[in-house]
Formats: structure tokens, sequence, C-alpha cells
């Protein structure tokens, strides 16, 4: 799968590195799933997994809204689109084949790059096997934490915080990543920009209540710490919470980081009764200049009855047709 034009990201400098102000798509927890498991592969954590499926979260995670979400993030022309983790609901590798699939329409348009969410790494086979890397390959960098520019001024920051736990979902990034993490941080300027992706959110929700024990990150205060030392302005991106927003951190000594939960495109909820879309971010050349996010939203739906008369190729029943509103803010 080329996810990146003709050379991987992961070795070189992004392909299409820009010298002006560049344009980024984000989208995270797909939570693409297959309602029928062969009963020998219930035998591990996973069982919980399609307990909740059935129970819950086929009713609220509608894969119909995936495609015509995605051909709208090739409208909007991203220079580079991320993906923050669970993209599948228990790392069966059939749901990555179907993630494989979907994404087939922004492959040779734009570059990719993914980090795994602790529903990617759903079980230690899974991890053991690197389930994730082998059914998308080329989307997932080898080693972590992986750092790289997009840019003169703007770098970006990716780690691994997926673990596979039996009873939990707390996400750890460990001593190893963050001493490499401290390192490269240790190199920026205040004319530089960074982009962080871990799965995990650090800091509290928008209400200020923490991330419940067993779903947080372990080590949050040990990389904030290291964030703090940070010289550059700092957007830190994550999903794993099922719930968008951008906060601005005025306080904590973290004064120059925004926090920006993607959320879930494909999931509605109380406020986002179509899905939750995803945001583009359109960095200007100079880091301390301001930011502009865009929330693209859906706010109404379509589902056809049936392929129509003189329908293209690959129409068919259900298809969904979305109306977006755009929600812009600057920082």
């Amino acid at each position: 799968m080329s996810v990146a034009s003709q050379t991987s990201p992961f070795t070189t400098p992004l392909a299409r590195q820009r010298e002006d102000s560049m344009r980024l798509a984000v989208m995270g927890d797909l939570h693409m799933y297959r309602l029928w498991v062969p009963p020998w592969r219930l035998l591990s954590k996973r069982i919980m997994g399609q307990i909740n499926l059935w129970w819950d979260r086929r009713k609220t995670f509608d894969r119909r809204l995936l495609r015509p979400m995605l051909e709208h993030v090739l409208a909007v022309a991203p220079d580079l689109f991320l993906l923050t983790g669970d993209l599948t609901m228990t790392g069966l590798r059939e749901e990555f084949e179907d993630v494989r699939a979907a994404l087939s329409i922004i492959e040779g348009k734009a570059p990719m790059l993914a980090i795994a969410g602790n529903h990617d790494r759903y079980t230690p086979f899974s991890r053991r096997r690197k389930i994730m890397e082998k059914h998308l390959p080329g989307l997932v960098p080898d080693a972590f934490p992986f750092f790289t520019s997009l840019s003169p001024r703007w770098k970006l920051l990716a780690i691994d915080a997926a673990m596979p736990r039996l009873l939990t979902a707390r996400g750890v990034i460990g001593r190893k990543q963050l001493e490499a993490i401290a390192a490269h941080i240790s190199t920026l300027t205040a004319e530089q920009g960074l982009i962080v992706m871990c799965h995990y959110p650090a800091i509290p929700k928008p209400d200020g209540s923490a991330t419940l024990w067993n779903h947080r990150l372990a080590d949050a205060p040990a990389l904030l710490n290291i964030l703090r030392q940070c010289a550059a302005p700092i957007i830190y991106l994550h999903g794993h919470v099922h719930q968008p927003w951008r906060i601005e951190m005025p306080a904590q000594g973290l004064e120059r980081m925004i926090d920006l939960n993607v959320g879930a495109p494909i999931m509605r909820r109380t406020g986002y009764p179509h899905g939750q879309g995803f945001w583009q971010l359109d960095l200007p050349e100079s880091p301390p200049s301001p930011v502009t996010f865009t929330h693209h939203v859906p706010i109404g739906v379509n589902y056809d009855a049936g392929a129509p008369p003189g329908a293209p190729p690959g129409a068919r029943p259900g298809a969904a047709t979305i109306e977006w509103e755009t929600r812009v803010e600057s920082a």
C-alpha cells in the first residue's frame, strides 16, 4: 500500500514538504469492525470487545459515513493526512483489510501517516505479530518516537503508547521513548512549531474531569513535563475519548500548547447526531503566526434506498451523502 507517494515518509522527509503554508487533515477512532468472528478467535480480550460491539457500538458507529468523509478529506486537498489510532475495533486482520480498502481512495493523492491505538493492539498476538503494520504497509512508522520535518519550520513527532492489556485500556509511552522525545524537543526553537501525535490525551477533559483510570495514559505527567520544556509552540493531536475538542492551555506551564481531540468521525452521539467529522489544520509558514483550525462536521445525511438507474459503478444501497458545516477557529 503506497501511502506517501513514491518514497516512504518514515525514512525520508515527506515528499510534499512545503516551503510555505501547509494543510493537514486529521482523523482517528474509525473503529472498523466485523460483526461475525469465528468463535476460536474470541479466546482472548476480543470476546469483551465483540460483546460491546453487539451491545452498543454497532448502533453508534455508522460505517456508511466513512467513504463520503474520506471523499471530503480529498476535497480539502491536504498536504498530509494523519490518523491518530483506533482504526479497528479489536485488531483483527479483516478489520485492517477493511481500513486499507477504505483508505485506497486517498492513496496516491495525499501522503498518509498513522499511529496505533489501544484497539489496534487489542491482544498480545496482534502486537507481537505486528498485524497493523503487516496489513497497512508503509502507513505506520517502523520505530517510535518518529520525528520528521514537515517544512523548514514545522516538525512532526509521533508517539506510540498503545499497549495490549487484558482488563484495561491504559496506555504507556515508556522510558526509552520519553528520553528520545526529550532529546528531540531540546533541539527546537521558538521560531519553529511542533505537531505531536499520540492516541491518548495527556490533559483532563474540557470540563476538568480526568480520563478514567483504566483508560488514561499512565505516564502523561512525565510527557507533560517534557512538553513544558519545549521552546516551540505545540499542537497535540489525539483521539481515544470520542468527543471532539480544542483546548488552549493558558496555565500549567503549557501556554504554548493547543490540545486537539479529533473525535470519532463516524460515531453518532449527543451533539453530533450525524457523526463527528474531521479536522483541517492550516499551518502558517511562520509558526508564531496563527494556525487555522477547521472542524468539518456533518449536519445532515441522506441514505440511498438503492442504486438508481444509471448510477456509477460501485453505487450500492444505503450509500450516504453528507451535508457539511465548517467551523473555523484560529489560534
